[in-house]
């Protein structure tokens, strides 16, 4: 009796450099992930240091951050931080990524570690898209009448 069906990939070398650049996405977001969970549970407050983590993602970022002049571009972008009683946390939503992430897309439990954390998201996607060479949204400007 046939109780499963079993499947074996032989990709090309432009599909398996596709599963490899994949696979390297979802490494950089789970150690991001992970590394927000632990700073969470310690409540510690990582500051000045946003290349903790070793991973291509984050070296991609530094090198990002020297060559636009730091924090300077990453701060035109817009963040909502709202309480959430069911979670007990601020939440940030980032408007200009709405269309490309889910939201809210962290958290923090005072509203300058949600602060804090939405920097580090931006800074994040930003370098993700800056590194696979896809277009980065514009950021919202306020238009005075």
């Amino acid at each position: 009796m046939l109780l499963g069906y079993v499947y074996k990939l032989r990709p090309n070398a432009e599909q398996s450099n596709m599963m490899d650049s994949w696979l390297d996405k979802l490494r950089a977001a789970y150690n991001y992930n992970l590394r927000d969970r632990i700073d969470s549970y310690n409540c510690r407050f990582i500051l000045g240091n946003y290349c903790d983590l070793k991973t291509k993602a984050e070296i991609t970022r530094c090198d990002r951050r020297t060559k636009e002049g730091g924090r300077g571009f990453m701060s035109r972008y817009s963040m909502t931080i709202q309480w959430s009683d069911e979670d007990q946390l601020f939440l940030v939503t980032i408007p200009e990524f709405a269309d490309l992430v889910v939201m809210p897309c962290t958290h923090g439990k005072t509203r300058s570690e949600a602060i804090h954390q939405g920097e580090k998201v931006i800074e994040m996607y930003l370098s993700a898209w800056q590194t696979e060479g896809e277009s980065i949204p514009e950021p919202m400007t306020l238009q005075v009448a």
